[in-house]
């Protein structure tokens, strides 16, 4: 299960893109994601606490390593 507000990996899906998941691990209040898709390998390990991501995707002779945070969705109707 994501932290309180991540209802789902939202990664590519403006492009018709979501990469499957193929391993998820709950271990020490951390969340731990791993999968793979057209010859790149990804990690994700999100704080179950905070939201606070670390990711990595690579591929053969390229890699990017990723920070951000999970955070709620605002729902159109709640904007001020």
């Amino acid at each position: 299960m994501l932290p309180a507000g991540c209802t789902s990996p939202n990664v590519g899906t403006a492009a018709g893109r979501t990469p499957p998941i193929d391993f998820m691990e709950r271990e020490n209040g951390r969340i731990v994601l791993h999968g793979g898709q057209k010859g790149r390998g990804w990690t994700a390990v999100i704080s179950a606490e905070t939201g606070k991501l670390s990711a990595t995707i690579s591929e053969e002779g390229t890699a990017f390593i990723i920070f951000g945070a999970c955070t709620e969705i605002e729902q159109m109707g709640n904007r001020r």
